[in-house]
């Protein structure tokens, strides 16, 4: 198991690396219910956008 100072250790080397975490952090601070819900929300505005314009669903498959 990771002690705390390794966890935060790896946090600054992908902040130095370039990567953006603010998301992530900012999805941890979410409960997992509220995390199954925005990704519930999500996939019905994707359903919704293919029905929308069926050409993107070509596009991934593609």
């Amino acid at each position: 198991m990771k002690r705390d100072n390794e966890d935060i250790d790896a946090v600054e080397a992908a902040r130095e690396y370039g990567i953006d975490i603010s998301l992530l952090i900012a999805n941890l601070k979410r409960t997992p219910t509220q995390r199954i819900q925005r990704l519930q929300e999500w996939q019905e505005l994707y359903e919704e956008l293919n029905k929308a314009n069926p050409s993107l669903k070509s596009r991934e498959n593609g």
